[in-house]
């Protein structure tokens, strides 16, 4: 028995793998197209702009300390209603809640969403933003958006060191929603 070797020319496996090729081509263009390219958005809906002022007595048991003032604690507080919209087939959790303002003069500020814990003390504090949050809920970190639905909540953020002046001529604004897993969604605070 004897086996012969047939040969090939180079070019004959050439038609199979540009077949091959086009129909990978074909899929992977499929599988970009269909599928979305943000897994959120985010949309602010409503927004109050409450500013406070604290001030530390430098008093020690009622006797004033000589060359001392006063210190004044400034925080800007920022109640924004923002919609997450889920473009997935299926639910999206929420990690966190940022936000960042820019002033004047180019220094950024940065702050992350009050909790459910902290916002029973800002409440007490501060009634006046007790007030402007008073028509809805706080959006809570772990808040699950359904698939292809929306939730909407409350972002308490408070700005530390800022008032409504420092508002009023900021470069910039923007809150950050952060899915887990995925990059954040931005917003414009205006």
């Amino acid at each position: 028995m004897q086996f012969q070797q047939t040969h090939r020319p180079a070019n004959a496996l050439l038609l199979p793998i540009v077949i091959a090729g086009v129909v990978l081509a074909a899929v992977a263009a499929g599988i970009y197209f269909h599928s979305p390219h943000t897994p959120a958005t985010v949309a602010l809906t409503q927004m109050k702009i409450v500013p406070t002022k604290v001030t530390y007595s430098n008093d020690s048991n009622t006797l004033k300390i000589l060359g001392k003032t006063d210190a004044d604690e400034n925080t800007l507080f920022v109640v924004a209603t923002v919609k997450v919209h889920n473009n997935l087939d299926t639910p999206l959790s929420l990690k966190n809640y940022t936000a960042k303002l820019t002033t004047a003069e180019g220094a950024e500020l940065e702050t992350s969403a009050s909790e459910k814990d902290d916002a029973p003390a800002v409440f007490t504090a501060f009634p006046e933003v007790r007030a402007a949050a008073a028509n809805g809920k706080l959006l809570l970190r772990d808040s699950e958006v359904p698939a292809k639905g929306d939730l909407e909540g409350i972002l308490l953020l408070g700005f530390k060191d800022a008032t409504q002046a420092t508002w009023d001529k900021r470069k910039s604004a923007e809150v950050a929603v952060a899915p887990y897993h995925m990059d954040a969604v931005k917003a414009e605070l205006k």
